[in-house]
């Protein structure tokens, strides 16, 4: 969803997918809890990085299309507002060099004076290969959200890639992956965060990935840890920098 009218305007993200490897697919998701964004008229984006397009020998790229479906009825628990904490934000790590606080720094936001159940929705993807550990793709890792004086946690992996993606397609689609697999759409991480989230209060909030420092980078003082062979400068094929794509907000309930 677009808040704004230009491309760098922020997004706050409803759905994230992996594009399977050369054929199409469909997505559907229950979007019922973010129905305070679905009101009015909005902007949609969808962003789908991709090395391909006219011409290429593995396709043209990718058209998509989206629809909502609305369902009449009464949900268990009525949503009423949807408070955004960070946008989508992709960032390096394993560079101590780069922060991460830096690219996700903490947010204050307002809890609204009549809030009942709060959840914080978050997405998070780890991406890049050959890296110390084979991060941040094909590596497992424990996230966490500080929320008021409240840690919360999981671990992002995803194993299940032979079950819930697009059959068939081909390449590694398969193998697990830290937090997505190709063809499938992503998982939001829903935690329950009332008890630290007080009505009418001014709730902070910071994010951790756990730490680590990639070994196997072109600037590394002792290039070790470097997986398949590949040698420590990035080339955009075997040898990628280690980064996570991550968004969080907040879903207020009736009490």
């Amino acid at each position: 969803m677009v808040n704004g009218d230009t491309r760098e305007s922020p997004v706050t993200e409803i759905l994230r997918f992996a594009t399977p490897f050369r054929v199409g697919a469909k997505f559907t998701a229950d979007v019922t809890s973010l129905a305070p964004l679905l009101t009015g008229k909005r902007r949609l984006r969808v962003f789908i990085d991709t090395w391909v397009g006219p011409g290429h020998a593995n396709g043209d790229g990718w058209l998509v299309d989206a629809r909502l479906t609305f369902v009449p009825g009464r949900p268990e628990r009525r949503p009423l507002a949807v408070v955004p904490i960070f946008d989508v934000t992709s960032f390096e790590v394993g560079d101590p060099k780069k922060p991460v606080a830096s690219a996700v720094p903490p947010r204050t936001v307002a809890i609204p004076s009549d809030a009942g159940t709060v959840e914080l929705r978050s997405f998070i993807t780890g991406h890049g290969q050959g890296n110390l550990h084979n991060c941040a793709e094909f590596c497992a890792k424990t996230h966490s959200y500080i929320v008021g004086s409240t840690r919360v946690q999981k671990r992002i992996w995803r194993d299940d890639c032979e079950t819930t993606s697009v059959q068939p397609q081909q390449g590694t689609w398969r193998f697990p992956r830290a937090g997505w697999c190709p063809g499938a759409t992503a998982l939001p991480w829903i935690e329950d965060v009332t008890a630290a989230a007080a009505a009418g209060s001014s709730l902070p909030i910071t994010y951790e990935p756990e730490p680590y420092e990639n070994t196997c980078r072109p600037d590394s003082p002792a290039c070790t840890g470097c997986v398949n062979g590949v040698r420590c400068p990035y080339d955009d094929a075997g040898h990628t920098s280690p980064n996570y794509a991550q968004s969080a907000l907040l879903v207020i309930y009736a009490r």
